[in-house]
């Protein structure tokens, strides 16, 4: 990157505009974090409760993703996609959902997260399942112990088998 200091500089301008663009210029990882598997979670959480509290938490992790997302698409979009996925899922946009599955795995796969990939893959199995496609669900549930595997998650990938 260093020889390219044209390349280097327009990274590190885009990157600088977008921590300078949220919480005063200083963005934790543990955010991001901590937005997605929130999200993740409450759109779960609804789906087995039916409370508006939980769909209100998953609404409001997708509008920060898509924030996000906007600014740094590389980083966020497979997140983004993801939830989208998972709220689709919620409100029983069937269609939906299994097109945002598919789409935040591609995305995962193109930008090298590995980790997210086998969420995705994991969450997708839950969803087929779900609708009785147990086939399906089983070769969503395969890749993801795949990925879990290669990430180095283990112990994650054995507790799916």
């Amino acid at each position: 990157i260093f020889r390219r200091i044209d390349l280097a500089e327009k990274i590190v301008r885009q990157y600088q505009d977008f921590i300078d663009l949220h919480a005063g210029g200083i963005i934790k990882r543990i955010s991001i974090i901590r937005t997605f598997y929130s999200g993740l979670v409450a759109f779960q959480c609804f789906r087995e409760t039916n409370d508006r509290y939980w769909m209100d938490q998953g609404m409001k992790a997708i509008k920060v993703m898509e924030i996000w997302t906007n600014e740094c698409n590389w980083n966020f979009e497979n997140k983004m996609l993801l939830l989208n996925a998972e709220y689709h899922f919620s409100i029983g946009d069937f269609d939906k959902a299994t097109e945002g599955y598919h789409l935040s795995l591609i995305s995962s796969r193109k930008h090298r997260f590995l980790c997210e990939e086998a969420i995705a893959n994991e969450l997708a199995a839950y969803f087929h399942l779900k609708k009785g496609m147990e086939d399906l669900s089983s070769q969503f549930m395969k890749r993801a112990i795949k990925c879990y595997q290669s990430w180095g998650a283990v112990k994650k990938a054995e507790t799916l088998k």
